[in-house]
């Protein structure tokens, strides 16, 4: 009985964990280059509890790209990211709607400066443009490139920034400029998806409240020596 109340209380935990994942994946529908977030269960691994280990990750479909004649936006290919800095290190970055800061920094979606070359890059008051290699230009003047780069699965950072893995390396791709690539999630899936939980969950409440009743009885039962 013991052993049935435990496995349904690791799959409770689980279930709770899918709904929270599938929830941050339709409130994020429509930011810009955000990934859906996906878990994995790994085969073979458990916890200190033995229940299985669970493996969070990214979707590496593609989001559908949308011009919107802005010069400064940038629609990244699946697995491409920029470099930005942050206060906590370097990171990726899927947010493509750039921009100038008051500095003269080009950032990120996110306000983190854009690294080119290693370094933030700094513009003047000309007409800034970015060409599809990553190139950018101030009045028709290359100052930069983007650092463009690939990853298989990086981990997520909040909803658009990235840890910079190990296997990150060059060869990051832009599919246009003056667009932006849409969040690769589908919000009808992702609903029906939380109420095939929500229905699964209920039924786990259920089994745990009737284990629970039998597990008395059989105490006052075997208690009063019958």
């Amino acid at each position: 009985m013991l052993n049935e109340l435990r496995q349904i209380g690791r799959n409770l935990t689980l279930l709770n964990r899918l709904v929270d994942v599938r929830a941050q994946n339709i409130a994020n529908a429509s930011t810009s280059g955000y990934l859906a977030h996906r878990l994995a269960l790994s085969v073979g691994d458990t916890d200190a509890g033995g229940a299985p280990t669970v493996r969070p990750y990214t979707s590496g479909e593609a989001g559908p790209v949308t011009a919107d004649d802005q010069p400064l936006h940038v629609a990244l290919a699946p697995r491409s990211f920029l470099r930005v800095e942050t206060p906590a290190g370097i990171r990726l970055s899927r947010a493509g709607d750039l921009s100038v800061d008051r500095e003269g920094r080009l950032v990120d979606g996110e306000g983190a400066p854009v690294l080119a070359g290693g370094a933030p890059l700094l513009v003047g008051a000309g007409e800034i443009t970015i060409q599809d290699n990553g190139t950018v230009l101030e009045s028709g003047v290359p100052v930069g490139r983007l650092d463009l780069v690939e990853a298989d699965n990086p981990r997520p950072l909040g909803q658009r920034h990235f840890a910079e893995p190990d296997d990150v390396r060059p060869g990051g791709k832009l599919l246009a400029t003056g667009a932006l690539t849409g969040a690769n999630v589908d919000p009808l899936q992702e609903m029906v998806g939380l109420m095939r939980d929500g229905d699964l969950h209920r039924r786990l409440i259920q089994m745990t409240r009737m284990l629970e009743q039998v597990d008395q009885t059989a105490i006052e039962t075997f208690g009063r020596g019958v």
